[in-house]
């Protein structure tokens, strides 16, 4: 008779701890589904824990002669004595690493791979537990292909994959593992708020935590030799795009495939270290529906403590709710004396040793779960749709707990186990009608046939037909890659912060955003060619005279300071904008009313009028109309321009785009100098520079019409079809959804609150207001825009003759162009605080140095000039200035208030950005001039020190926001040292079911 041939082998090492067995089974039961032998090894001392069916018993001990259609589960020596209780964690450890590797060796060398047919039931892979790590290095050894496995969730290792960059930003010590410093956990792209405090490693004493932190050291080094790591947790738990994948997978770190659909699986055996009370079951049969408590820390009451068991027994007496309870016989010794007795007596409470605790949940008469936040419990609850009241007590729970309060809101976080503590909780929970939505909508992801299923069991499908090939080394060819690598789900620690969406960066999209940053060339220019006109005599003797005798006075009586000093003169440069400070108020309303186009538009209109009447004007009145008209366009376009700009940009390159406004700003700058030097010499050379502005405005006007909208002002207006076309054409993609759908829930929320004006000075809003106020505020006061619009002025006060100043003012606004482009490269790559925090140093340097010259040379009485070296060396220490603020406060100042506010508080606090932008540079404008007749070069020290104040200002209060979806902006305050305080936990945007879609 024909031997039947054995079926290829997979060796399932666990840590040996119920909650790594159990789902370790389930993934060897799938195996065992798929034509192979699984053998599960434990340490002897686990297998007298496990209890079976009486039939099973003969093949504990063994693995051998018996029917290859089951699940073996072979005992490895683990050299304790008969009677010894079960060990503690190192004790498990050091098990794990003396005395179980060389009997698994001997497992594989020889026990299972001795037949001569190298089909014959031959080893082909070991699937260790990562926090058995020794299996990894034993597979290695015997040239057996290995697979990790993660039995929690896939956030707990990429919290511990995380631990490089941990150790980079500061956070703990290379030595021990301990956080340096409290803080929270913000680079890891797509997590919940985590502080320092709950790091996985932090149990027990200090020693007992080095030892732990020393533990997955070892293991994140062991697990570099992987290729595939199967995680127990569902695709949409997180997300996973080919870059990070790629990084990581360059690292050194396993490829992950998710493989929630194991959980569907029902186990042959029950695999358990105590015995089930099924009375429970009975008990339950009799309670109304939704009504009981089910209570079970599993077998993590140690650390709870006795006095808390007592708090929480008293608590559920007081309640009046029925309740189970899943306590071991020795801690109900704990227990108030009297209690089981007076819960039994009243029939409302039952406390049983251990529980089949899948039948409790999917019982209707639960109504909530007190749990510990274990990951098998957690995903029992998931599938039982069961509310949660959460008390983690130590390791992966803390990260497990956030995901389920801050994440998919289906529980609460309890503070405490007394009365009040457990009253509130229960009221809250089981009277928020909206959690059940929740919870089902969540359970309909994790379990449905499709989708994040599928791509769990393609996943595995593709692994286990690569082991049946002869020879096969689990290592996959590059198509094959690519492809899962789409596929799959999951997220990993990356650079990037925030969720990134699908799509690319369209030419659309780069020709739209050009069209609209013409608002920012519109504003440049005026801001460059005030300066160079008011130093043209024509124009001075034609409107100012006052001015232009003062300036050809000989006599001595003005210094040199003071040559300029004329407040009608400054009001012509400065009406602009206070005019642009009143229009941004109007705009505001028209930006999120008839959208940000119009908007647009309508600052493009007042341009073209303002431009022509100045290059018309025939007296003061005339000329002041004209920039009065000029000053709405800049309120216009400076409120809607950027808000558009981050709107349509893509997350990864909106920093780039957006500064795009304060390129074209500069380059306004540089072309208004360069019309200056041309038309100096001409007759009435003034007029041709302020009318040359009509032919931008005539451009932003036209453009404007043939532009599209933001999706996110459609569907702010009810638009949702045309949003939605919207978005998959700048997307350059069909699979907008998941974008689509953020933005509608942010959008829905907005609604929710009609006043953005009220709304902004909520508490949750303080940072946005802070922001949105002080940037613009120290933005100013950088003296930028005394450079700026009064360079030839200035230049000429310092000694520079006509073109020499008008060049000088050319060469500085070249540099300032130059330098924008260096923002434009940067700015997604290094981040927003870098650029702020070496642009605001070089600024200061470069003022120190250019006050001192003027100093030394001018002193205070005004008189002297420069020699043609000084005026060089003075001209770069200017232009040094110039560069530094183009890279920093220049585009930044606009980029960083517009991408902060969320829906509903974006025009308000790109309002305010504006009005106080406008105000201050109004200010500025108005009294430079006196400022420097009366303070001369002390002017340079005074905004030298403001520079100083700003820089603290960044380096305290901003976190880093590159890269992160506007609509999830307040997940990076929550997560700030200072911020947090004010931002409550449903705040933060990004936390809904579908958030965690991949």
């Amino acid at each position: 008779m024909k031997q039947k041939m054995k079926k290829p082998r997979i060796i399932l090492v666990p840590y040996p701890a119920l909650g790594h067995i159990r789902p370790m089974q389930k993934l060897a039961t799938t195996f065992l589904s798929h034509g192979f032998e699984p053998v599960i090894v434990f340490p002897q001392y686990i297998h007298k824990q496990i209890l079976l069916d009486n039939n099973n018993v003969d093949y504990i001990n063994n693995g051998d002669d018996h029917d290859d259609d089951e699940i073996k589960l072979v005992a490895l020596s683990d050299g304790l004595e008969e009677d010894t209780t079960a060990p503690d964690f190192f004790g498990i450890e050091s098990i794990m690493e003396n005395n179980m590797p060389i009997q698994l060796e001997e497992l594989l060398l020889h026990k299972y791979n001795e037949s001569d047919d190298d089909n014959e039931g031959k080893v082909v892979c070991v699937v260790a537990d990562l926090m058995a790590s020794w299996a990894i290095q034993v597979a290695n050894k015997c040239n057996i292909p290995a697979a990790g496995f993660w039995p929690a969730m896939l956030a707990t290792y990429r919290l511990i994959a995380a631990i490089p960059d941990l150790l980079l930003n500061g956070l703990i010590s290379a030595d021990t593992g301990l956080p340096q410093r409290e803080g929270q956990i913000t680079f890891i792209p797509d997590m919940p708020i985590l502080s320092t405090e709950d790091l996985p490693w932090l149990i027990g004493t200090n020693d007992a935590q080095k030892a732990r932190f020393k533990f997955w050291l070892r293991t994140l080094e062991r697990s570099k030799t992987l290729t595939w790591l199967f995680v127990n947790s569902f695709p949409c738990e997180s997300k996973l795009d080919d870059e990070q994948e790629t990084l990581l997978l360059d690292q050194g770190c396993p490829s992950v495939r998710l493989i929630s659909h194991i959980g569907r699986n029902q186990l042959p055996k029950n695999l358990s270290f105590w015995e089930e009370d099924l009375s429970c079951l009975k008990w339950l049969a009799n309670q109304e529906a939704n009504s009981v408590v089910y209570i079970s820390f599993g077998s993590w009451v140690n650390p709870i403590g006795e006095e808390n068991l007592k708090s929480l027994a008293l608590a559920l007496e007081a309640s009046g709710r029925p309740f189970i309870w899943v306590l071991r016989s020795n801690w109900q010794q704990s227990l108030p004396i009297g209690f089981l007795e007076n819960v039994f007596k009243q029939g409302k409470g039952l406390v049983v040793s251990w529980a089949p605790q899948m039948e409790i949940l999917q019982h209707n008469s639960i109504g909530c779960y007190i749990t510990h936040c274990g990951w098998n419990s957690t995903l029992e609850a998931l599938q039982t749709q069961k509310r949660l009241l959460c008390y983690p007590v130590s390791g992966d729970q803390f990260v497990n707990c956030a995901y389920i309060v801050q994440v998919w809101k289906i529980g609460l976080k309890l503070n405490g186990l007394g009365h009040k503590d457990i009253e509130e909780g229960l009221t809250k929970v089981m009277e928020d009608n909206d959690m059940d939505t929740r919870l089902m909508k969540l359970h309909e992801r994790i379990m449905g046939m499709q989708g994040d299923n599928a791509m769990g069991s393609f996943m595995l499908k593709s692994f286990v037909e690569n082991l049946k090939k002869k020879g096969s080394t689990i290592q996959e060819n590059a198509s094959y890659h690519s492809r899962v690598r789409k596929m799959a789900g999951g997220a990993f620690v990356a650079s990037a912060e925030g969720r990134q969406y699908e799509g690319k960066v369209t030419p659309f999209v780069i020709i739209t955003c050009l069209v609209a940053a013409m608002g920012g060339l519109l504003f440049g220019y005026d801001l460059g060619i005030t300066g160079g006109v008011t130093s043209m005599e024509q124009f001075l003797v034609k409107f100012f005279p006052t001015v232009y005798k003062q300036m050809k006075d000989e006599s001595g009586h003005d210094s040199q300071y003071c040559k300029f000093n004329n407040e009608l003169l400054t009001l012509f440069t400065s009406s602009l904008y206070l005019a642009a400070l009143v229009a941004s108020f109007f705009a505001a309303t028209t930006t999120r009313v008839l959208g940000r186009k119009v908007s647009m538009f309508v600052g493009g209109l007042f341009f073209l009028v303002g431009a022509l009447l100045n290059g018309f004007a025939v007296n003061i009145e005339m000329l002041i109309i004209g920039r009065l008209l000029l000053g709405f366009g800049v309120g216009y376009c400076n409120q809607s321009v950027p808000v558009y700009l981050s709107e349509m940009a893509p997350p990864k390159i909106r920093g780039a785009l957006n500064i795009g406004f304060q390129m074209m700003i500069t380059i306004g700058i540089l072309a208004a100098n360069l019309i200056n030097y041309a038309t100096s010499k001409l007759e009435n050379g003034w007029r041709y520079s302020l009318g040359i502005g009509a032919v931008p405005a005539v451009i932003m006007c036209l453009g404007s019409l043939f532009l599209g909208d933001t999706p996110n002002s459609m569907i702010e207006r009810g638009q949702h079809d045309e949003a939605r076309k919207m978005l998959q054409k700048i997307r350059g993609t069909d699979s907008i959804e998941e974008e689509y759908q953020d933005l509608v829930d942010a959008s829905e929320i907005a609604k929710t609150i009609e006043h953005p004006w009220k709304n902004i000075k909520q508490q949750q809003y303080r940072p946005q207001l802070t922001f949105c106020s002080l940037i613009p505020f120290f933005q100013q006061l950088t003296g930028i825009n005394v450079i700026m619009f009064y360079a030839p002025v200035l230049f000429k006060t310092l000694g520079f003759g006509d073109d020499a100043s008008l060049m000088a003012a050319v060469i500085s606004g070249g540099v300032n162009v130059v330098a924008t482009f260096v923002s434009i490269f940067t700015v997604d790559k290094f981040g927003r605080r870098i650029l702020f925090l070496e642009g605001g140093a070089q600024m200061l340097i470069c003022q120190i140095a250019v006050g001192i010259m003027i100093a030394l040379n001018f002193g205070v009485t005004g008189e002297g000039s420069f020699t043609k070296g000084e005026a060089n060396l003075l001209l770069f220490f200017i232009c040094a200035y110039v560069a530094a603020f183009a890279w920093s406060w220049g585009p930044l100042g606009w980029l960083v208030p517009s991408e902060i506010c969320s829906l509903e508080v974006r025009s308000a606090g790109q309002a305010i950005n504006v009005a106080v932008n406008m105000f201050f540079t109004f200010c500025i404008a108005q009294i430079f001039l006196t400022m420097l007749c009366h303070l001369k070069f002390g002017l340079f020290f005074f905004f030298a020190g403001f520079v100083i104040i700003m820089t603290i200002f960044i380096a305290s209060l901003l976190p880093e926001t590159k890269n992160t979806p506007i609509e999830e902006m307040n997940r990076v305050w929550k997560s700030h040292w200072f911020w947090t305080k004010y931002i409550p936990d449903d705040a933060v945007i990004g936390e809904n079911n579908h958030k965690t879609s991949p």
